[in-house]
């Protein structure tokens, strides 16, 4: 089952179509990126392929740096909505 999602992160992923929206836990020590559904509506092969690579790499390499890894995930999620854009 997903995660219920809230009225104010909806209102956020409307506000940002296409675009990686960041979520923290209240002590903002977990950041976690959101995209919308929407980014598959258009059954674009590039689009799934850029995600999926991203999941790989995620899993390829559980021992890098949290930073390096959140720099790495924001370029490759933003390289993928400037492409949606």
């Amino acid at each position: 089952m997903a995660s219920k999602i809230t009225p104010e992160q909806i209102a956020d992923l409307q506000a940002h179509v296409g675009h990686p929206v960041p979520v923290q836990d209240d002590a903002g020590k977990v950041v976690c990126y959101m995209i919308g559904a929407d980014i598959f509506d258009d059954d674009s092969s590039e689009y799934n392929r850029r995600l999926n690579a991203l999941i790989d790499e995620g899993r390829a390499s559980p021992r890098a740096p949290a930073e390096e890894a959140h720099k790495r995930m924001r370029q490759t999620m933003q390289a993928i909505s400037d492409k949606q854009a």
